[in-house]
């Protein structure tokens, strides 16, 4: 979940990641979340908790480095 420009500017190589594993991705959702904590983006685990948070595209593509993807 972030801003839609954060998302966009991600790399291939985190797309294809983001690809194989089946991310959703909600661009421009949970504005007021992201405000109050400081990012604009952040990855939610399926628990529900957060994996990591992002200021920007690249600390974006290092934090999706720790999606697991089955192979």
């Amino acid at each position: 979940l972030g801003t839609r420009s954060t998302i966009d500017a991600v790399s291939a190589q985190t797309r294809d990641l983001w690809r194989r594993a089946d991310v959703v991705i909600l661009p421009d959702e949970g504005s007021a979340y992201l405000a109050k904590l400081g990012c604009n983006a952040v990855i939610v685990r399926p628990d529900r908790y957060l994996l990591a948070a992002a200021r920007g595209p690249a600390e974006l593509d290092a934090a999706s480095q720790f999606i697991p993807v089955r192979h």
